[in-house]
């Protein structure tokens, strides 16, 4: 059994359970479905995790390990994860959107600092999505809020260039 978690947007954490009498493990990694894997580590047959970092964010990875005994081998276990998707930080949103009136009762104007496509959504603190609409060479939009509850709502930019998020109070 191999499982693959992500600990970070960079890192991945490897672990399985042991095998009596493994030596060594090997642990190969592979970026793209149609290469071939590479060694990335050899461990000691007392070893049951490792922590693959440096790695792109938002990226597949698939990895395949291998446990040696001292005159025998394992059937490979194979497994993939992704990394962890990185979110912009609200300061460094004016730079793709602006959100105002923030705080607001009836509507909300994304400003977008150029045309953009994707997908906006709103959702609230527990991730409930209230409204989403698709973009399509847009440099504002105007979003009626009138009937959302009172609270903290997140507006979601998704498109090509990644996921954005800023912050919206319904007051």
């Amino acid at each position: 059994e191999l499982l693959v978690t992500a600990t970070s947007y960079q890192s991945l954490k490897i672990s399985w359970k042991a095998i009596s009498k493994a030596t060594f493990y090997t642990l190969e990694r592979k970026a793209n479905p149609n290469d071939a894997y590479q060694q990335i580590v050899k461990l000691g047959g007392d070893k049951t995790v490792y922590s693959d970092s440096l790695l792109k964010g938002n990226s597949t990875y698939f990895y395949r390990l291998k446990a040696f005994g001292d005159k025998t081998e394992s059937d490979v276990a194979v497994a993939q994860a992704n990394t962890a998707q990185i979110l912009t930080l609200e300061e460094d949103l004016t730079n793709i959107f602006t959100i105002y009136p923030n705080p607001t009762s009836t509507e909300i104007h994304l400003k977008f600092t150029k045309p953009n496509s994707g997908k906006i959504s709103i959702f609230n603190v527990i991730g409930v999505i209230s409204f989403e609409t698709e973009l399509k060479n847009q440099m504002n939009l105007i979003i009626n809020v009138s009937n959302f509850r009172k609270g903290i709502y997140f507006v979601k930019l998704s498109n090509l260039e990644g996921n954005f998020i800023g912050k919206v109070v319904v007051d």
